[in-house]
């Protein structure tokens, strides 16, 4: 995903394979157009910020561009890829700093809540139900001693 210098999105690429499906989509904001595979999608003009349904990645520039405090809610709705429908489409959500690094977070049209763990970069440690990043290592092999 690009953003501009304000963290607002606009552009995203989604490639893989899923079981034996291809997936190929391009995601563009133009202006205040936003694009799925270079086809207009209206309704969401309002919308700066991207995310994409599969990953917990696309939280951290919503809340690196909003700057939340601690103690404080905001709601940021979004233009949101559903990796299942191949649709872009508005989705609401509502996140809330409870301390520096645990934001508490709804999507009511997903039925989603969870308190969400960030690392010291803004990156997300723990999705519960969704996302749980691995424990990282503190070994070096030979080669990184010498």
């Amino acid at each position: 995903m690009q953003c501009n210098p304000a963290w607002e999105a606009v552009s995203g690429l989604i490639r893989g394979i899923l079981g034996l499906s291809t997936i190929d989509y391009v995601v563009a904001r133009q202006e205040k157009t936003w694009f799925l595979n270079g086809k207009r999608v209206p309704g969401l003009e309002h919308l700066v910020d991207l995310d994409f349904s599969f990953t917990p990645a696309t939280n951290l520039t919503q809340l690196r561009r909003v700057s939340l405090p601690i103690g404080r809610a905001v709601q940021v709705p979004v233009a949101w890829f559903d990796l299942r429908s191949g649709a872009l489409a508005e989705l609401r959500q509502v996140y809330r700093r409870q301390e520096e690094r645990l934001v508490w977070y709804e999507a009511p049209t997903e039925g989603y809540r969870g308190l969400l763990e960030f690392d010291a970069d803004g990156f997300i440690k723990s999705y519960p139900m969704l996302w749980q990043a691995e424990a990282t290592s503190n070994f070096q092999s030979e080669d990184e001693t010498e």
